[in-house]
């Protein structure tokens, strides 16, 4: 039997000249309520999110855009492995692979120390991946694709997931 967590997300749009520190404590202060939750967080531009649940669960964010040649190398040197290669064959963005690879590490709380190369991923379905690395367990990461980010959030178990788009007012 799949045991679905439920994972609520709040994911914050601020003005673009909103700096990353101010980001950082707004969303601190948002949090201080989930004590009893697992909590996680990341930023990407002039985007905030956070996510919780009563189960382990990590979070990525990455704003849609088109990278520099030179960022494609550095992502592709950096964390892309032939496996990788095939999802991409198969139309998964640079984006959403390096997504899901650092809401994994995140998970282990290894963040970029993790070696990315050695993280593989097999798509299940849609919008879900199991992520494994030779050193970790093996878990699940959703996708969840807005019209202006990409969010990976792993967990153990498949997520069930509330999304709350919000505008951050600092």
């Amino acid at each position: 039997m799949i045991k679905i967590i439920e994972v609520r997300v709040r994911k914050y749009k601020f003005n673009e000249n909103t700096h990353r520190i101010e980001m950082k404590k707004f969303i601190k202060k948002e949090i201080e309520g989930c004590k009893k939750f697992f909590v996680s967080k990341s930023y990407s531009f002039n985007y905030g999110i956070y996510a919780f649940s009563k189960n382990q669960i990590s979070i990525d964010i990455e704003k849609k855009r088109v990278l520099s040649n030179t960022h494609q190398q550095a992502l592709i040197n950096f964390s892309l492995n032939d496996k990788d290669m095939v999802l991409m064959q198969r139309g998964i963005s640079l984006i959403h692979i390096w997504t899901i690879k650092e809401s994994y590490s995140k998970f282990y709380n290894k963040g970029l120390n993790m070696d990315f190369k050695k993280i593989n991923i097999s798509w299940l379905k849609d919008d879900l991946f199991n992520v494994k690395h030779p050193d970790f367990d093996q878990i699940k990461a959703k996708i969840l694709t807005t019209t202006d980010t990409i969010i990976s959030i792993s967990s153990n178990e498949e997520c069930l997931i509330k999304f709350e788009t919000l505008k951050g007012v600092i």
